[in-house]
């Protein structure tokens, strides 16, 4: 007997470079089982793209340089959405989010993910800010709109976001094996040329104010003279050797840095880290700090959206993202002995592994999915009677 066609997801995110809610969208298209997953990058393909097509997914690029761009190129994605016909639509980030609305027709389920708090909303640019401010505006349009994180829920919700859209589903992380994760710790040392007896710091994320790159950079400045062995690799757009961080700090902090830019192996990366650090004005859930996690890593973050929950008693929360406050919570990680740390570490895995498993993740995004369309379907009935 023929089994019936799956629905199709169509997923609208703005660019697919190597950022969280990338690599969670991956994570859906590549796990889920129960749907068809396409997607439209409203940028180029970026390396996530590039891994999704490489693996047989549909991904098509607009090609669209800049958000402002992605707005412009709206006919064109309005015309591919209707030649794919999908069954539902997932927009991610806001940008993306404001062109489903417009895109998407009535008949199709549409729903928004929305990734981040609106703490230290104010370090945004105008645009970001309007597009929120727009969102809510236009936020009853989609069936469901989609949090990674409770608190995310509450700040939109107190702008205008409706209450009734809301779902809440944390990020998840993949667990691999020990073996794995030691192998690729010891070789990523090895080609970053770190040794076994420095203690290497890292961040990931773009540089953007929001992220405070400074306040973590200025911390780290302030206990490079207690600490001889700590070094610091920072990864993500922004980070280069030649950008204007590393030439405001690269001086200060003596050669001690790793200036790597965007890479595609950030999870290689992570796992050669013996501390990782998310010094954020502002997150929801942090997609960064969970993936350290998962690769056995203590993280000292800062008490914003859900990092002190996703933490735990694993790591270090920093009160606020002031330098000194900073300073002293990456001194006592950098005091901690090694062992000490690799317990932490240990029992962060386990943490991960109880609480925000990627198999237990994808399974609620795709129940979701089934539930919109069961919906619909009593709705119709309730309808016709």
């Amino acid at each position: 007997m023929t089994q019936p066609a799956r629905p199709t997801v169509l997923h609208i995110i703005t660019g697919l470079g190597t950022g969280g809610a990338e690599r969670m969208l991956a994570q859906i298209v590549s796990r889920g089982d129960r749907f068809v997953h396409e997607v439209i990058v409203l940028a180029d393909r970026g390396p996530v793209g590039a891994q999704l097509a490489a693996e047989g997914h549909r991904v098509t690029a607009i090609g669209a340089a800049t958000r402002l761009n992605g707005i412009l190129a709206i006919p064109r994605v309005w015309r591919e959405v209707r030649r794919r016909a999908p069954d539902a639509v997932q927009s991610w980030l806001v940008h993306a989010n404001l062109v489903s609305a417009v895109v998407t027709p009535r008949r199709v389920k549409l729903l928004w993910s929305v990734r981040h708090s609106l703490d230290g909303f104010h370090r945004e640019n105008r645009l970001t800010r309007f597009a929120v401010a727009l969102g809510a505006k236009l936020a009853r349009r989609p069936q469901s709109i989609i949090y990674n994180s409770g608190v995310a829920a509450d700040h939109h919700e107190a702008i205008g976001y409706p209450r009734d859209r809301r779902m809440v589903i944390p990020n998840g992380f993949a667990l691999v094996a020990d073996d794995v994760v030691a192998e690729s710790r010891t070789s990523t040392r090895a080609a970053l040329g770190v040794g076994d007896r420095d203690v290497l710091v890292g961040m990931v994320g773009r540089v953007h104010p929001i992220k405070n790159h400074e306040g973590f950079l200025e911390a780290c400045t302030m206990l490079a003279g207690n600490f001889p062995a700590m070094r610091i690799v920072l990864i993500g757009k922004g980070t280069e050797p030649e950008g204007a961080l590393a030439q405001k700090y690269s001086h200060r902090l003596d050669g001690k840095v790793l200036w790597l830019g965007e890479r595609s192996d950030v999870l290689a990366l992570t796992s050669a880290l013996d501390i990782a650090c998310n010094t954020s004005y502002g997150e929801a859930f942090s997609n960064v700090v969970g993936e350290a996690m998962s690769y056995g890593v203590p993280c000292v973050v800062t008490d914003v959206g859900e990092s002190a929950a996703l933490l735990g008693e694993s790591g270090w929360v920093v009160p606020s993202p002031d330098p000194k406050d900073i300073e002293l919570s990456l001194q006592q990680a950098l005091s901690m002995s090694p062992g000490g740390r690799r317990q932490l570490g240990a029992l962060a895995r386990q943490r991960i592994a109880k609480h925000f498993s990627i198999e237990a993740i994808v399974r609620q995004y795709e129940d979701h999915y089934a539930s919109l369309f069961v919906q619909s379907a009593k709705s119709n009935i309730l309808n016709w009677l």
